[in-house]
């Protein structure tokens, strides 16, 4: 057959595999009765905030929640306002978007690698392996980021492939822009998984440019030479940038001056003082004509590309402190404790019994992408691109210290490719035909395997609340309507978050606010620091009731909100507050009314 007949069956056939996958998969999102976990209860609000206010027409207010998506780049909770508009703010709303874009993805990762020599059938055995792995499906259901990043992280690999495979200049600029604009999104999806993808394009392009590793490394080493080793400031550049270092890898730093207790225990604020000292550096030299004069003109066309459309929105962002900050954040990340070998084997155990439909599939498929990974290094620049890709996830998996099995979505998809595109190599001894009849086999074999509905609908339990919460959270929405001053909770945790209290009050359409409920606490310091704000927001709000939330003894609730126990005794004592009727129990939880008498 020939290529111009293969693509569009093979595209065709992935379609139907994943609507087929779709279907099933649906049913879990659409009509599951669970309630998300604090991150995903947190993407979901900010959605319906952000769709709230522009709905009303209040531009500044959405303006405003944009802005304070710091921990979390808007482009989800824009996707997801969307999707609430269109479908309501229900629960499901924002799972039946994610199912909607595994669906995407899983075509997207038929059309990506069409470019590339025996691409159209590694595209195809990439899709059979993204839509019939189960931890690809499992995430699929719930409110998470993984299978919107790894979407873009597709469309991003494809654009960036035709942008440098194009002959045709106008072509070429299309693509070019199209990278940029996905990688883009990739970024304000979340920031590591932008990351993941800029760095590998950059050094792709680095290489492109120099013509091999060994022209690049001679290109380095005469840029040594050329920098302003006399400037006091690049000294004092290089100087901060060493304590940068040596807060991040020493846990922070801490010591007395001039009587006063000087502590720096993360990254993010001497990073943005760094960053806003190098714009502004940079401001003062463009406009006195310093250097830029000879710097702009050898810009190439996709260097202007990327700099109008990817540089200069994310530079712009990130002259707001909070952003930067957040950045940072997700490299310091806590740790999972594992001792070194358990670390080590975290990730193959999960590709091998989570990510592949058999453990004896994803044994063959870590082979074959061991065997094509030196010839993808060695190969053109599309594949090169892919190798590089799958260098920095595993490199970035290996040495982060903290585990979990959806930390490898991206890096499991493509060491699915880089296997792909190793078998494909075939392509030049095997008879015409014969490999794209494989990839049709194996991508219709992943609809006939379907959905693995019971590991799919373990790992949605995992990932989201009992619904025997839901009278819990009807009773704080319905109280938080008709007692006006709010309603403050106490007890809130990362199943119990103050996104899903405002969350569940908005799709009742209730008024909620986020300053009702605290947040919770992990260690000492930062439980001292949130139990002040919290004892300030009491003293200061005159809240005349007060929900206290308890949980099973012994559980991870206890655990978590151990540093709220004093601020409740004091409640409990005080001649201000009483108790209000016998606790009422929703599941594992339970809680008690606190009134202020007195207050209207």
């Amino acid at each position: 057959m020939k290529k111009d007949g293969i693509e569009p069956v093979l595209l065709i056939s992935s379609l139907g595999v994943a609507l087929a996958g779709a279907r099933h998969l649906m049913e879990t999102a659409a009509h599951s009765p669970r309630l998300p976990l604090w991150d995903m209860a947190k993407y979901g609000v900010s959605g319906l905030r952000l769709q709230a206010a522009l709905s009303e027409g209040r531009i500044w207010q959405a303006l405003v929640e944009i802005h304070q998506m710091s921990v979390w780049p808007p482009w989800w909770p824009s996707l997801s306002a969307v999707a609430f508009g269109l479908l309501g703010p229900d629960y499901s709303s924002a799972r039946i978007l994610v199912v909607s874009c595994w669906v995407v993805a899983v075509v997207a990762a038929a059309w990506a690698p069409r470019p590339l020599v025996g691409g159209a059938e590694a595209g195809a055995l990439a899709a059979a392996w993204l839509a019939a792995g189960p931890m690809f499906q499992s995430l699929a259901t719930v409110n998470l980021l993984e299978v919107p990043g790894l979407l873009l992280l597709i469309l991003c690999l494809g654009c960036y492939v035709r942008a440098i495979s194009a002959a045709d200049p106008s072509i070429e600029t299309r693509w070019w822009r199209a990278t940029a604009i996905t990688s883009l999104c990739l970024f304000f999806c979340k920031y590591n998984y932008g990351l993941f993808w800029l760095v590998p394009m950059a050094v792709s392009e680095a290489r492109r440019r120099s013509g091999s590793w060994a022209a690049l490394a001679q290109s380095l080493r005469e840029l040594v030479p050329r920098l302003p080793w006399r400037r006091p400031l690049w000294w004092l550049l290089i100087l901060w940038v060493a304590l940068l270092s040596a807060i991040r890898w020493s846990g922070g730093i801490e010591l007395a001056l001039a009587g006063q207790e000087i502590r720096a225990t993360s990254i993010g604020n001497p990073a943005y003082a760094l960053y806003l000292a190098i714009c502004c550096w940079a401001f003062y030299r463009y406009r006195k004509g310093l250097g830029f004069g000879d710097f702009l003109p050898v810009l190439t066309r996709p260097d202007r590309i990327l700099g109008r459309w990817l540089v200069l929105p994310v530079g712009m962002w990130m002259l707001l402190p909070p952003h930067v900050k957040e950045l940072f954040g997700f490299l310091e990340n806590r740790s999972s404790d594992l001792i070194f070998w358990d670390g080590l084997w975290f990730y193959p155990d999960a590709f091998l019994n989570s990510y592949a439909a058999h453990p004896a599939l994803g044994a063959l498929v870590l082979v074959l992408a061991g065997i094509g990974l030196r010839d993808l290094w060695s190969g053109c620049d599309g594949r090169r691109v892919v190798a590089l890709c799958l260098a920095v996830g595993v490199l970035a998996l290996l040495s982060h210290p903290y585990k979990l099995e959806r930390f490898a979505f991206q890096t499991a998809w493509l060491i699915g490719l880089v296997a792909a595109l190793s078998l494909t190599r075939a392509k030049t001894v095997l008879p015409r035909g014969l490999l794209f009849g494989v990839a049709l086999v194996v991508l219709v074999s992943a609809a006939w395997v379907g959905v693995d509905r019971p590991f799919v609908e373990h790992q949605h339990r995992l990932r989201t609340v009992s619904e025997e919460v839901q009278p819990m959270l009807d009773a704080f929405a319905d109280s938080a309507k008709r007692r006006d001053g709010g309603v403050l909770v106490l007890g809130t945790w990362n199943g119990l978050s103050p996104a899903l209290i405002e969350w569940n009050a908005r799709r009742l359409d209730y008024a909620a606010s986020e300053e009702s409920a605290p947040l919770p606490s992990t260690g000492f310091e930062q439980a001292r620091r949130r139990a002040w704000r919290l004892q300030k927001v009491i003293d200061q709000g005159d809240f005349r009731w007060i929900a206290v939330v308890t949980a099973e003894p012994g559980s991870a609730f206890d655990q978590e909100t151990a540093w709220l126990q004093p601020i409740v005794d004091g409640l409990r004592a005080s001649e201000h507050y009483r108790a209000v009727g016998p606790s009422r129990s929703a599941g594992a939880y339970s809680w008690q009314w606190l009134e202020r008498p007195g207050l209207p």
